[in-house]
């Protein structure tokens, strides 16, 4: 924070410790403000597909992204997984009981210079979520995912807004381009 307690990366609005639950800006109380404040100060985000971040170090399509250990978020967001996601899986994927455990949560950041799209790719994941961090035609311009099989696109959700889909095998899909400002997303590939 700045010292006139705004957030440093230019957000307007007010911030507590993510770790206390209360995150408010702009009348949102998830902490959508405070992951991408803290993703924006980060020193870099990263992008290669040598990742000593991840078992094994190696990452099969890789994203310009930062994990959620590496701002010390992820007990919060495997504790919003449990409580939040995992009850509307069972109304999407019926039968199918997750408890909502997930090795891979992180945060996207995508821009027409450095990471416009993702290739066509499956996620190493059960089912996997992504939410929109930011708004579509306000922060950025274009973005959204295909799904191949389908033949199906779509946009960029609403800011807080996600999507949810299987991640393996039946769901080849792709990240479509971000053709103007930034766009950051929450993804997380659950049940691995």
């Amino acid at each position: 924070m700045q010292t006139d307690g705004s957030p440093a990366c230019g957000f307007n609005g007010t911030q507590t410790d993510p770790h206390h639950h209360h995150v408010k800006s702009c009348g949102h109380s998830l902490s959508e403000w405070w992951i991408i404040c803290s993703m924006v100060n980060h020193t870099a985000f990263f992008s290669f597909s040598q990742d000593k971040r991840i078992a094994g170090g190696y990452e099969t399509v890789p994203t310009d992204d930062i994990h959620m250990k590496q701002i010390g978020f992820d007990k919060e967001w495997l504790h919003f997984l449990r409580e939040f996601i995992s009850p509307v899986t069972l109304k999407v994927f019926s039968g199918y009981y997750t408890k909502g455990y997930a090795l891979m949560n992180f945060v996207v950041k995508y821009t027409p210079n450095r990471q416009a799209s993702l290739k066509p790719h499956h996620d190493s994941s059960t089912f996997t979520i992504n939410i929109a961090l930011n708004n579509k035609n306000t922060d950025f311009q274009g973005g959204g995912c295909r799904f191949h099989r389908y033949n199906c696109s779509i946009e960029s959700p609403r800011k807080g807004w996600s999507f949810m889909h299987p991640g393996r095998l039946t769901h080849l899909h792709e990240g479509l381009p971000t053709t103007n400002g930034t766009r950051y997303i929450a993804v997380s590939f659950v049940d691995p």
